[in-house]
């Protein structure tokens, strides 16, 4: 009531509090309707691109989407939203990045973004960017509103890009770059630590591409890629690191049986011959193998370095597993 209405009248105190609650009351229930209608207003709205809008009152968790929103999450427009429900289709990786940043921004109230994957009830995977910020009341976080967008498109663009900056156009297996790095920060790029470094040369490819050419060449380079990764299949990478020298990064643990069989087969498999136009062409692999130990990672690839030397020492065409024999070479290369 307004000052210039003039004094109230004169009420005994029970009716007096009666009315005042009853005004609060309303008022409550007012601004209860127009934020109702705010946030309602959010299943009519959109914007351009296919991005949507968002708002979680936090009160409650009530959601409010508009349209492009549960297109974007594989929901029927207008069904029930339920934020548990919606936490669900979130990966592992990005709900746990999704709680850490909400909950940093709610303390420090700043806004955030982000990118995360979902499965959509359909069980498509799709790569979603959210931009939050936060509505305050007296300095309390009372919403958080923003925008959704389907970033998979993007998303799909780049990892095509990273791939193709990590692979050996000519074979399609990792090339030097992928090896060393995953060589070198193994979590990083997703494998297990190294367990073991294998590494093979061809032998007799010299010959081939001397005699027959290098499209002959280059046809013995792809069927050699093609059988040591089908060989090698559990191994974390399997890269060509440049010429006729391949390289193999086997996961913990690593035992030696194991080891030398898996040796054995790749000198068989890279040995059998293989037709290319009209002629049966032949090489042999030479391997060597060391299992990582306490040493460090240029200290690993110079042992499987030394390996592949004695390999080649001894005739070519075998496997030597480190510490099986191996004369460890004064000069070994290193990892480059």
């Amino acid at each position: 009531m307004s000052e210039s209405a003039g004094p109230s009248p004169s009420l005994p105190d029970g009716d007096d509090a009666v009315t005042r609650y009853a005004i609060q009351a309303a008022i409550i229930r007012a601004q209860a309707a127009l934020l109702k209608r705010q946030e309602g207003m959010l299943r009519q709205a959109d914007l351009p691109g296919g991005v949507g809008l968002w708002s979680c009152r936090l009160r409650d968790e009530a959601l409010d989407w508009s349209g492009n929103s549960f297109d974007i999450f594989g929901l029927p427009r207008g069904s029930s939203l339920s934020r548990p429900r919606v936490l669900q289709m979130y990966e592992a990786a990005s709900l746990k990045l999704l709680n850490v940043l909400r909950s940093k921004a709610l303390s420090r109230l700043q806004n955030f973004e982000f990118d995360s994957e979902i499965v959509t009830p359909g069980g498509e995977r799709r790569w979603l960017r959210t931009r939050a910020g936060i509505e305050t009341r007296d300095g309390v976080p009372h919403r958080l509103f923003g925008t959704h967008q389907d970033v998979s498109a993007d998303i799909a663009r780049l990892a095509a890009l990273h791939r193709s900056a990590d692979l050996d156009p000519l074979t399609g297996l990792a090339n030097r770059r992928a090896f060393e790095r995953c060589f070198g920060e193994p979590e990083a790029s997703g494998g297990l630590p190294t367990g073991a470094l294998i590494l093979i040369d061809l032998d007799g490819f010299k010959a081939i591409n001397d005699i027959h050419g290098h499209v002959a060449g280059d046809a013995c380079l792809k069927r050699a890629a093609a059988r040591l990764a089908r060989i090698c299949k559990g191994a974390d990478l399997v890269a060509r690191l440049g010429g006729d020298e391949f390289a193999v990064l086997i996961p913990r643990p690593a035992d030696p049986v194991a080891l030398r069989a898996l040796g054995a087969t790749i000198v068989a498999g890279l040995g059998r011959p293989f037709a290319h136009a009209g002629l049966l062409l032949r090489v042999g692999a030479s391997v060597g193998i060391a299992r990582a130990e306490a040493d460090t990672t240029p200290g690993l690839f110079a042992r499987a370095d030394a390996a592949l030397y004695a390999a080649k020492e001894s005739g070519r065409n075998t496997a030597v597993l480190d510490h099986d024999g191996a004369e460890r070479p004064r000069a070994a290369r290193k990892p480059a």
